[in-house]
Formats: structure tokens, sequence, C-alpha cells
């Protein structure tokens, strides 16, 4: 969770995975400068065989609310955090899966439904898998932040940093990072939503999004399936996953 020093004030970005995270972190960047607990090169080292850092499973951009306050040097002045609707976020992991190298032969072949019954099941047994990315969004943000969703835009996040550093930045804006424009974009069936609304029910409760409506998504006999099977392979998927072939 990346944080930055401005005026003698600590501020502190909780990063939510798929929820404009690297975005943000680059417009600071580009406004204050580096950030600490930032490790760009965190993914491509652990591609090669492991990661950087003995204490941590994974990136210190993705560490959790915990975590961050044994790594930080001290409490921050003001903490802040982007979050999505569960669906949404679960869709944009999908679709990176999908496009990433190492990922798309692999899990995302048989579609949504197999792969994210897997996923799920690999979380529940290490939570940290996929550094951090099946996480729900409240282990990473800490209670006291204050929150942004994405669905709002980020103006209104903007405005605030103007106001809690006194300073302006008129000519730089949120970029969009990593967006995934031309990939397909999946349909969840009923069976899908159900394990989402599960799976993240703090979520939802926490940051207002409303749950999927009973009955919404099609009929699709593969989600349920899929759900039985994954419990017996999350071990081998989390193996793989710590041996960086994931």
């Amino acid at each position: 969770m990346p944080y930055f020093e401005n005026g003698g004030r600590l501020i502190y970005f909780a990063h939510v995975p798929k929820a404009a995270g690297t975005s943000v972190e680059r417009y600071l960047e580009a406004r204050f400068g580096p950030l600490a607990l930032r490790d760009g090169g965190w993914a491509e080292a652990w591609s090669r065989g492991g990661a950087p850092g003995a204490s941590l499973r994974n990136s210190p951009q993705h560490v959790t609310a915990d975590d961050a306050s044994r790594l930080m040097p001290r409490a921050p002045d003001w903490c802040f955090a982007v979050v999505r609707d569960p669906v949404a976020r679960v869709v944009s992991e999908f679709r990176m899966h999908r496009r990433s190298r190492r990922r798309r032969s692999g899990l995302t072949r048989a579609g949504f439904s197999p792969w994210l019954s897997l996923v799920l099941a690999a979380a529940r047994r290490d939570p940290t898998v996929f550094d951090n990315h099946m996480r729900p969004q409240t282990d990473l943000v800490p209670a006291e932040a204050e929150v942004f969703r994405l669905e709002d835009g980020l103006a209104p996040l903007i405005d605030r940093i103007d106001a809690v550093t006194g300073t302006t930045a008129p000519g730089l804006e949120i970029g969009h990072h990593l967006a995934a424009r031309d990939d397909p974009q999946p349909e969840p069936c009923k069976g899908d939503l159900r394990r989402i609304a599960a799976a993240f029910a703090q979520d939802y409760e926490r940051f207002g999004y409303p749950e999927p409506a009973p009955g919404e998504g099609n009929t699709c006999a593969l989600a349920t399936l899929a759900a039985s099977a994954a419990p017996a392979l999350a071990p081998s998927v989390v193996r793989r996953y710590r041996q960086g072939l994931l």
C-alpha cells in the first residue's frame, strides 16, 4: 500500500487490485514523486521464480490493512482508497488473467465459470494467492480510510487530494492504465453471481454496493460442476502460483 509525505503529513493510499490502483499510483507519483511501499517489478520477479521480501507473500502495494500498519513508520495523517463493485472487479480480474501469457493457456481456457470457481477456492485456501487480487476489498482498506467508489469517477478524489495537501495540479489527470480495451467481456451466470456475492459479502455491506438480484444472470450448468470440482483442484492452483507458473 503506497504512501508518501507532503508538508509533514503521511498520506497512505490503500491500493485495491483492479480498482484503478495503478492509475492512481501513477498520478500520485507524477504529482508528489516516488511512493514508498511500492515495487513495480514485483510481478516480474515473481514470474521468474520468487518475489523479493521473505516477510510478505504479496507485493508491497497490495498488502492488507493489518500488514500496512506494521510496515509504515507511523500512523498516516490521511488514508484513502478506491473501491469497485465486486462483480465488475472480478470480471476485470478474469480479463487480466486471460491476457496474461502465463495464465491464459491454463485457468481461463474453459471460460469464466470454471475460472471463477478455481480462483475463489484457491483464495479460500491461501488468501494471498494472485497477489491478493481475489481478496475482499475490506481486508485491504483500513477502517479509518476515506473511501471513493470507482463508479462515481475519480474527480472527487482529485478534489480531496487538493484539499488535504493544499496544492493543485490543473494539468494532471488520472489516466486509465492496464485497461482491457478490446478484450471480450464475460457475462457471469446465476451461479457465478451467487458465488461472487458470497465471497465478497463484506464488501457489499461495507461499501454499499447492491448485491446481484436473485435470478439475475443466465442458468449455467457448468458453473455448478466447476464449483464442485474446484476444492480438489485448489491446492494445485496455489502450488503452481507459488512456483511462479500462474
